[in-house]
C-alpha cells in the first residue's frame, strides 16, 4: 500500500483482511495456465469493485489474499464477488475443471483482520477443509 491511511468521504480508514478460501473436496487443480487465469480474475474483480489487493497467494487447492478496503463495505460480500469471478472464469476457460468438481470453491472461507493473522491460523483453516 503506498499510503497506511485512505480518505474516503466521511472517513479516514485502514481496514486490510487476509482471507483464505479452498478448493472444493481440496482439489489440487489451481496449476499451471489456471493460476494466471485466477489471478487475472481476481485482480480484474478486485478492480471493478474498489479492493486494493495488498497480496495474493495462490496454491494448489487454496487461495490466499491479503485485501485493503472501505468501511462502507461488507467484508463477506467482497469475498463472494473474487469467488464467484474467479470460478465463471476458470469453469468457462477450462472444461477440465467443470468436469472435476461440481463447483470450483468451497462454501467456507476464512478471514482474519491482518493485525490478528497468522501463518498457523491460515494452516489451521485449511487443514479443516480436507473432504469438504
Amino acid at each position: 500500500m503506498k499510503y497506511r491511511y485512505k480518505i474516503s468521504p466521511g472517513s479516514v480508514h485502514s481496514l486490510t483482511y487476509c482471507a483464505a478460501w479452498c478448493t472444493k473436496y481440496r482439489k489440487k487443480v489451481l496449476v499451471n495456465e489456471i493460476i494466471e487465469d485466477l489471478r487475472f480474475a481476481i485482480s480484474q474483480k478486485a478492480v471493478e469493485i474498489g479492493v486494493e489487493i495488498v497480496g495474493l497467494e495462490i496454491n494448489p487447492d487454496h487461495v490466499i489474499i491479503s485485501i485493503s478496503i472501505n468501511p462502507i463495505e461488507s467484508v463477506h460480500n467482497i469475498i463472494r464477488m473474487l469467488k464467484g469471478a474467479a470460478s465463471n472464469r476458470i469453469r468457462s476457460r477450462h472444461e477440465d475443471i467443470r468436469k472435476k468438481l461440481p463447483c470450483l470453491w468451497s462454501r467456507n472461507y476464512y478471514v482474519v483482520t491482518t493485525g490478528y493473522s497468522s501463518q498457523s491460523s491460515i494452516a489451521n483453516f485449511v487443514e479443516s477443509q480436507k473432504g469438504k
